[in-house]
Order: C-alpha cells, then sequence, then structure tokens
C-alpha cells in the first residue's frame, strides 16, 4: 500500500518532464520552418488566333487549323460527276447516295454530314459567295441547287467553330463562284452519257473598262439508274463586279429550278434480284430558288478594310414521299 502511493505521488513530475521533453525538441523544427510566403499571383493570359471566314484575305499559312484549298479548274477536268464525288479524293471525306439519285449525294467527315436527308447527323455548314446555304430547319444542304458549274475555288475547313454558324461541328466548306477575267470568253459545252445523261451548257465573261461580268446557265436530264429516279436540273447564274482604286464589289444572281425523283433503300431481297429496281416509286423533290447577294470590299490602308455582304433569298420547294399517309404525304416549303 505503501509502495503504490510512492508511484503515484511521483507521476505527475514524471508526465511534465516526458511534456517537457516533447516541446524542447518540437521547439528547433517550428524554429527551422520558413515563414509561409504569399500566392504569386500572374497576370491574365489571352491566347487569340485569327479565323478564315468566307471569302477573307487572310494566308492559308496564319489559320490555326486544316485548310484545303482546290481550284474550280482541277474539279472540272477530274471527270467527277458531281462535287460530292470530287471530294472523296480529300482525306476522311466519304459520300453516300440515301436518296438514290446521283443529284442528292451528301458528304461525310469527321462524323458529321452535308445532306439533304432530314434526320441525319447534320453539323458541315456550306457558303457560297459567304452566304450560308444550310436550310434554316433542320440545317439540310441541297447541293443540286448551288452554282457547282461556276467555282473559282472551294475551301475546306476541318473542325468545330462558332465563326461559321450554328452547328458547325464537323468543319466548313466554302464556295466561291467565278466572275469575269480579264480576256472575254464563250464556252459552250455538251454532254452524254449512260442512263439517258445529257447536259447543255453556256458561260460568256469578260471586262468592261473597270467593269466585269460573268453569265452562265446550264441545263442538266438524267433517267437515272434505278427505276423512276430521273434527274432534271436547269440553272441559271449572273455574276456583275467593279473593281475601282481601292473598291472591289460585285453583285450575283443565282437561279436553280429542279426536279429530282428519289428512289430510297431498297430491301436486301430485291437488292440481290434486281439493283435497278425501286420498292416505293414516286418519291420527287421538286424546288424553285432565287438568291441575290451584294460584297462589297473597301480598304483603309494596308491593315484595315470594310466588307460588306447582303443576300436576299427566295425558296419554294414542293416534296412528295409515297409511303407517308394523309395529309403529310406531300409537303411544301417556303422561305424568303
Amino acid at each position: 500500500m505503501t509502495l503504490r502511493r510512492r508511484i503515484a505521488r511521483h507521476r505527475p513530475p514524471l508526465v511534465a518532464l516526458l511534456a517537457s521533453v516533447v516541446l524542447a525538441a518540437a521547439a528547433p523544427a517550428a524554429a527551422q520552418a520558413p515563414p509561409a510566403e504569399a500566392p504569386v499571383r500572374l497576370p491574365p493570359v489571352m491566347v487569340t488566333a485569327p479565323a478564315r471566314l468566307p471569302d477573307a484575305p487572310l494566308p492559308i499559312d496564319q489559320v490555326p487549323g486544316s485548310v484545303q484549298i482546290i481550284s474550280g479548274q482541277s474539279v472540272r477536268e477530274s471527270g467527277a460527276s458531281s462535287l460530292q464525288e470530287y471530294l472523296t479524293r480529300l482525306p476522311g471525306v466519304t459520300i453516300n447516295d440515301e436518296q438514290g439519285n446521283s443529284q442528292q449525294l451528301d458528304i461525310s467527315f469527321r462524323g458529321f454530314q452535308a445532306t439533304s436527308v432530314t434526320g441525319v447527323p447534320q453539323g458541315i455548314s456550306v457558303f457560297v459567295d459567304g452566304v450560308r446555304v444550310n436550310e434554316p430547319t433542320v440545317e439540310e444542304v441541297n447541293f443540286d441547287l448551288l452554282p457547282l458549274d461556276d467555282i473559282e475555288h472551294i475551301e475546306v475547313v476541318r473542325g468545330p467553330t462558332a465563326l461559321f454558324g450554328r452547328n458547325t461541328l464537323g468543319g466548313a466548306i466554302n464556295i466561291v463562284t467565278r466572275r469575269g477575267g480579264g480576256t472575254r470568253e464563250i464556252e459552250g459545252g455538251i454532254e452524254a452519257g449512260s442512263f439517258g445523261r445529257q447536259k447543255y451548257s453556256l458561260r460568256v465573261g469578260g471586262p468592261a473598262g473597270p467593269f466585269d461580268y460573268y453569265v452562265s446557265g446550264s441545263f442538266f436530264d438524267e433517267d437515272g439508274w434505278r427505276d423512276q429516279s430521273s434527274a432534271r436540273l436547269g440553272k441559271l447564274f449572273a455574276k456583275f463586279g467593279l473593281r475601282l482604286g481601292d473598291t472591289d464589289a460585285w453583285i450575283s444572281y443565282q437561279r436553280a429550278q429542279n426536279r429530282i425523283e428519289q428512289a430510297g433503300s431498297l430491301p436486301i431481297s430485291m437488292l440481290q434480284h434486281d439493283r435497278k429496281a425501286n420498292y416505293t416509286g414516286g418519291d420527287f423533290f421538286e424546288p424553285l430558288s432565287n438568291l441575290v447577294t451584294l460584297n462589297v470590299r473597301q480598304l483603309f490602308g494596308e491593315r484595315t478594310s470594310l466588307g460588306v455582304n447582303a443576300f436576299v433569298r427566295y425558296f419554294d420547294a414542293q416534296q412528295f414521299n409515297v409511303n407517308l399517309q394523309g395529309a403529310s404525304t406531300r409537303s411544301f416549303t417556303h422561305t424568303a
């Protein structure tokens, strides 16, 4: 009993001794720790890069992206039956024939398409002389309405960007049309091929003092390689320009009046028996398009310019789908 009381009496001094030893050991470590420094705040850094807008004179080597330029002459001399077919020569570009007609092929790259078919992943913006020609409803692109025979050059810009309008997820295609050159020219053409294919075209262009002019017209008719898949396309294109000092201005007019029969998909059982068959014949697309475009560019020194782009578009179309029932069988579209 006496021994326990002695141990109990000496316990507090022992605990105090141990605590002092711990504090003595921690004191040098606390003294050696450097004082906390205030965080360093760097100034904001803004990274910018120029983007090539339609009809912009920005050099290609200054564009932060992939841009491919194709001359209209190379397209005409390639032997390709359509612009979509020619673009398949670029890496990663494919075409599909969902409507069953050679004049309504769609193109696809980066998983997105430019097509006249509603419901597919539309994600490519198409411009003609700075005017976005995607339809305002669901972004369709009717290539049969575009003046593809009057191309000066084509710019293919890959990748998503908001600068080219909404839904530009896969890229953009900018088509620049021809205008009168330094010499007068008259060019006519007649083409013929399989499946009743025939085409007639006439082009006139040249200078007239500070002005220049270019007028072309074409008519295309084809029976199609499938039953009830004919196409009839009539196009007119005119462009009048003015080059005077630092002023460059032009106005153009495009008209297209077409009728395209759409064969559509074919069941495998019928495909194996006859590849030319039409499962449900009678579908057609009959559009009428008028487009007036005005472009003015005024230079103010070497580094400053002012550009104006204005357009008026009238589009009227009738479409018939034999597979639909009721009032929705025949549809009418009108935009202005």
